[in-house]
């Protein structure tokens, strides 16, 4: 079961600053770095590395999922894509020393007219978890989202209600539950 929830923006500068000092606490050696509509040619292949084991090592209850394999081409066709439809993205990463995309965080801003932003993926590549990359990344692309987009109102993500740690951060950012939705799956 996936737990739908809604964040009322703007949030506090105050409160954003304090998410990005925790972070900055456990992950110093990290860079922060939030792009708009296209990612840097020599981020994307570890990117799409990243998203694609999110679909294997994201909890989500009884759904198991197959580590899908995105091209560098292919991900970068579907970012134009939606920008063309009218929809602007914030990707927001912490690259690792080494370079790496060691975590990602993406909102999707909808055509001018609407007021509810969409939290998708938020991930933290398995080798680097433990040092608050998630609340780092979802805080500062927030930041810039809401520094664009003051017409905004509502920020909405939904996750498995077994992902203990983005429901923490989700629970700490403010988000509040809104509505449950299932998934199912079709066996044999």
């Amino acid at each position: 079961e996936e737990i739908v929830r809604l964040l009322d923006l703007p949030v506090a500068e105050a409160r954003l600053d304090a998410w990005s000092e925790q972070a900055a606490a456990k992950g110093s050696d990290y860079r922060i770095e939030t792009f708009v509509n296209q990612i840097p040619d020599n981020l994307v292949p570890s990117l799409v590395v990243l998203i694609g084991q999110l679909q294997v090592d994201a909890p989500t209850g009884d759904v198991d999922w197959e580590e899908e394999q995105i091209s560098p081409e292919r991900f970068t066709e579907a970012r134009a894509s939606l920008v063309a439809a009218g929809r602007t993205m914030y990707e927001t990463v912490a690259i690792a020393p080494d370079g790496t995309v060691a975590a990602q965080s993406t909102i999707s801003v909808p055509p001018p007219g609407r007021l509810d932003a969409s939290q998708w993926g938020t991930f933290v590549h398995r080798e680097h978890r433990g040092r608050n990359l998630g609340l780092a990344v979802k805080a500062a692309n927030l930041r810039a989202v809401q520094a664009a987009h003051p017409e905004l109102r509502r920020v909405k993500t939904q996750n498995a209600e077994t992902n203990d740690w983005m429901v923490a951060i989700n629970v700490q950012m403010g988000f509040e539950a809104i509505e449950a939705s299932a998934e199912f799956v079709r066996r044999g």
